[in-house]
């Protein structure tokens, strides 16, 4: 049976909050009654400057100008990390590598690294080949990933890592891949396999682009943006993730509210909780989008009493919506919340066009907004 859809339902969704923090980076992890959600806790704020997300621009040795370094111009320079190297070395050598404006290419092969503790690069500007077969394998599987701290204009190419073993357990603001207070910065056709938490997280960033992205196996978010300023993620998936495929959240705890969000030619398949988010975040397009099957709603957007933003300006179109609540969790009952379209406590200007909900659980949409009821245009109802 087909329906079209003007008006919905309400019903109110309570949040249990608790918050962890963690030294070193400032992190924090959120966990509510029926599902969980990475956040992150900043202790400042810092003024960031605004535009569009940006296309790549064309390198030295790149004769079809698209962005990526050709093989045929880039002889391998990995300034010390090497498949036959330990675990231990090649994490002692990753500083030296990701250095300044170095441009790094990798040659085939498993580049073991010891995450036992925090990997950080600090202020990378240059850019990171990995050539086809070449691939970051983390020996702990409860470990820290790599954190980018700072930079401009970074560019990651065919980035790609798995583990030893696959974690199975989250663990608190273990992100893979964390891109902390970073501009410009390009991940493009990356293949992540496997993190403690988030698999892709940005915070505080401005500019990022997430583009031919696979992000699958993580026990938190796949990819994540955490108050940034414009940031786009486009033409990429995620499987199989502990949290939300796809999250835009802003945080209110001392850090700008992020906005400018956009996401085109994204897919999410098997979300423990929810598949593409906006928590806090103003101004965001998502378009072109599919979701397949989640344990808690399809798509999403809230306030939630973590604290976060409000979030404003939010445009969802063109997209499908399969199998929301239908996917099982151990020992989790999210599926009550899981609408396949969801609303909670949103500001002005929440836009939901011809998006198609099949088989959802719950019901096709559902939440509570009184103040500013979301706009519903062309949504078909299976």
């Amino acid at each position: 049976m087909r329906r079209l859809i003007v008006l919905v339902s309400t019903m109110v969704l309570p949040l249990l909050v608790g918050v962890m923090l963690l030294s070193g980076v400032a992190l924090a992890e959120d966990v509510e009654a029926t599902f969980k959600q990475d956040d992150l806790e900043g202790t400042y704020q810092t003024d960031r400057i605004y535009g569009d997300a940006r296309s790549p621009t064309p390198t030295s040795g790149d004769a079809d100008s698209d962005g990526i370094p050709d093989a045929s111009d880039e002889p391998v320079n990995a300034y010390g990390l090497s498949p036959s190297n330990t675990a231990t070395e090649n994490s002692a050598a990753l500083a030296n590598a990701f250095y300044g404006t170095h441009n790094i290419v990798l040659a085939p092969g498993n580049y073991l690294m010891d995450n036992s503790s925090r990997l950080v690069v600090s202020n990378f500007s240059g850019s990171l080949r990995m050539q086809e077969g070449a691939k970051f394998v983390f020996t702990n599987s409860a470990g820290y990933g790599i954190t980018f701290a700072g930079g401009t204009g970074a560019r990651l190419y065919n980035l790609t890592s798995s583990f030893k073993t696959t974690p199975t357990s989250r663990v608190a603001a273990h992100e893979l891949f964390l891109f902390d207070t970073t501009t410009d910065t390009l991940v493009k056709n990356a293949d992540v396999d496997g993190s403690a938490a988030a698999g892709l997280l940005f915070y505080r960033a401005t500019r990022p682009v997430v583009d031919n992205a696979l992000v699958q196996h993580t026990m938190a978010d796949g990819i994540h943006f955490a108050n940034s300023v414009n940031p786009k993620v486009t033409n990429s998936t995620t499987d199989v993730t502990g949290d939300d495929g796809i999250a835009f959240v802003s945080y209110n705890k001392g850090v700008p509210q992020g906005y400018g969000g956009y996401a085109n030619n994204v897919t999410v398949k098997k979300s423990a909780a929810r598949g593409i988010t906006v928590v806090g975040d103003r101004n965001v397009l998502i378009e072109n989008f599919k979701v397949d099957e989640t344990h808690s709603a399809g798509i999403y957007v809230a306030y939630e009493t973590i604290p976060t933003y409000v979030p404003s300006g939010v445009t969802y179109r063109y997209g499908t919506i399969l199998n929301s609540a239908y996917y099982p969790v151990a020992g989790g009952d999210g599926w009550s919340h899981g609408f396949g379209i969801a609303h909670f406590s949103v500001g002005p200007n929440i836009i939901f066009d011809t998006v198609t909900v099949t088989s959802s659980r719950v019901a096709c949409t559902g939440g509570s907004s009184p103040d500013y009821p979301p706009t519903f245009t062309n949504i078909t109802c299976n």
